[in-house]
């Protein structure tokens, strides 16, 4: 079953336009909203200000272990200014590389718990991957006032155009997921590790080959996150594809006009709240407004 899986990713990404900046710049392109729209930008910030000032939140992060991820489904729904960061450069890169039938997989908001004092790494995205489902985009915002200098993403360049013989990469027994003779063939490492300040956003291929750089920090690690697909992978991708998550009339307004919501994943829930429907297995649901009520 997994090898038909396999064969049916590579024929749809075969088909994908690969085309823009994303391609133009190795698998990762980045934006900067604080020089082109001090709106976002000011929103954005404030969000952080909130969510780095609410000492409950802080604790909820702290119960995770060293790289523990929450991951919060209702972000879009509590912050719904947030949609504004896919603007019409944004949207433009998706096509350009996923084609016009790309749609939105997830949107929330992804903590990680970066004080060593917790016991051992968990999470195994720390080590060089794939995500085990061909060409799929995502668009990381980190929220911490340093933007991602604590916590970078290290993508090696170029390495999206790899065709993976499958796309399951598991944790070996020598604690790798990638085969090291494949590392090798390309450039220091080191080197690819993507920093941007505050305000900037970059968005990536997960077909190519990634890590997050967990470092011990007393400050948790806050990223918006959003993963797009094209229409056509939504049976294929293994785990991921549309997962739950919910959003504020005002954000699903702005991502219908963009046309990245599949509407028969749609549900309304009332008047300002709309549930996007899809796989919660993968994910723990989280409530960021139960947390962030209690501090008030």
């Amino acid at each position: 079953m997994q090898l038909i899986k396999d064969v049916l990713i590579k024929i749809i990404d075969y088909s994908l336009p690969g085309q823009g900046p994303i391609d133009e710049h190795g698998g990762l392109t980045t934006f900067d909203c604080n020089k082109s729209n001090l709106e976002v930008y000011d929103y954005m910030k404030n969000v952080s200000k909130t969510l780095f000032g609410s000492n409950l939140l802080m604790d909820f992060i702290a119960q995770k272990g060293f790289g523990g991820l929450s991951d919060f489904t209702d972000f879009f729904y509590m912050y719904p200014g947030a949609a504004k960061l896919i603007d019409t450069r944004v949207i433009g890169a998706i096509y350009q590389y996923l084609g016009a039938g790309a749609k939105i997989d997830f949107a929330g908001l992804a903590a990680f718990n970066m004080d060593e004092k917790a016991g051992e790494l968990i999470n195994y995205s720390g080590l060089f991957h794939h995500d085990s489902v061909g060409s799929r985009l995502k668009l990381f915002f980190p929220l911490n006032p340093e933007g991602n200098r604590d916590y970078p993403t290290a993508y090696i360049s170029g390495t999206h155009k790899l065709k993976w013989k499958t796309y399951i990469n598991p944790v070996n027994s020598n604690g790798s997921r990638i085969p090291d003779e494949l590392l090798k063939l390309y450039s220091d490492v080191s080197k690819n590790e993507k920093v941007v300040p505050f305000g900037t956003s970059y968005l990536f291929d997960t077909n190519g080959i990634h890590s997050g750089c967990y470092r011990p920090s007393s400050q948790p690690r806050l990223v918006v996150q959003m993963e797009f697909s094209n229409r056509k992978s939504l049976l294929v991708r293994g785990k991921v594809g549309p997962s739950q998550f919910n959003l504020h009339s005002t954000a699903y307004e702005h991502f219908s006009e963009l046309k990245l919501l599949r509407r028969s994943n749609i549900k309304r829930q009332s008047d300002d709240n709309y549930l996007h429907i899809g796989r919660s297995n993968r994910r723990n649901i989280l409530n960021l407004s139960d947390v962030l009520k209690e501090s008030e």
